[in-house]
């Protein structure tokens, strides 16, 4: 038997987390930070609002309130 070495493993891992990655839907979460000093209940306005607008949250809200809410696959799109 031949011993499993840490490289053939990573990889053996990555393949395995590739194909399960392939058949499934991801979703992601974006996790934004309320404030800077860690406090309950303490809620910075400008900080929340610079934090979705970098990431992108804000103009995917824009768009998807102008009619845009699915995505399709890029193949999809090539068939049409």
């Amino acid at each position: 038997m031949k011993t499993q070495t840490v490289a053939s493993y990573f990889r053996y891992s990555l393949m395995d987390l590739l194909s399960k990655m392939v058949v499934g839907q991801p979703h992601f979460v974006r996790c934004i930070k309320p404030n800077n000093d860690r406090q309950a209940r303490k809620f910075d306005n400008e900080k929340v609002m610079l934090q979705l607008r970098y990431t992108g949250i804000l103009e995917t809200a824009r768009i998807r309130r102008q009619g845009y809410s699915h995505r399709i696959l890029f193949a999809n799109f090539i068939k049409r």
